[in-house]
């Protein structure tokens, strides 16, 4: 289970390993959650590792441990994780939906047009561009980009793996502020074909840069486009081009 090739600690991958048993529905609020000895097996990792994982876990009220009984998923309360604002993933498999995403491209770029308004004086960043389809059908053409510490463990991510989540992960990753607009436009011919849009439908273009605290430095700016539709703003009127 264990990624080699990522950057993230080994405990924040069992750690994110734990928080997706807690989102599939197999485990809900007052489940008792697999042993040590079963998650050091299927994990590949040691004691330390997964004592470390459920440590946070439990700092962040999402297990509760009983001493000689075992670690037991919390009941669910309000949440100040940045998660649910920042990541497509996390909404989706809220639904239940099943998904897939397509790598288009992954590798560094000079930044241009609206991105140096984050990245004036950043000779490089990285771009990783995604499909992302629910239950087989494209739902979005998601753009995203980092500086180049957080890009090389980007990179590395399984296809499947959520983007956010791991930004978030990021050790010393302490977010202060997230910008966030929409605009309703034309799709150009290439979001066009990857999204199977036909006719006159206009898109949405939602684009989220995130800063660190006392940075004043974006980490990550996002462009998702998805068909309009999806995203209940035909009453945006004013805001169509």
């Amino acid at each position: 289970m264990q990624n080699n090739k990522t950057r993230l600690p080994l405990y924040v991958q069992a750690k994110n390993y734990i928080l997706d048993l807690m989102g599939s529905g197999d485990y809900p609020p007052g489940a008792k959650l697999p042993t040590e000895n079963e998650l050091m097996a299927v994990l590949g990792v040691g004691r330390a590792t997964v004592r470390a994982a459920l440590a946070e876990l439990e700092f962040e009220n999402k297990l509760e441990k009983r001493h000689g009984i075992g670690s037991f998923v919390s009941a669910a309360k309000e949440t100040y994780s940045f998660e649910p604002l920042v990541s497509l993933t996390y909404s989706l498999k809220q639904m239940g939906t099943e998904i897939e995403n397509i790598i288009l491209f992954c590798d560094y770029e000079s930044p241009k047009s609206g991105l140096l308004e984050g990245w004036p004086n950043q000779k490089a960043i990285g771009h990783l561009r995604r499909l992302r389809k629910a239950h087989g059908k494209p739902v979005a053409v998601e753009d995203s980009y980092f500086l180049p510490d957080i890009f090389e463990m980007i990179k590395n991510l399984p296809p499947q793996d959520s983007v956010a989540r791991a930004l978030l992960s990021y050790p010393g990753m302490h977010i202060e502020r997230i910008d966030m607009s929409v605009v309703v436009r034309k799709p150009d011919k290439n979001e066009k074909e990857l999204l199977q849009i036909k006719g006159d439908e206009k898109v949405a273009q939602m684009t989220r840069w995130i800063y660190q605290r006392d940075n004043p430095t974006p980490v990550n700016c996002v462009r998702f486009v998805l068909p309009e539709v999806l995203m209940g703003l035909s009453q945006w009127s004013g805001s169509q081009i």
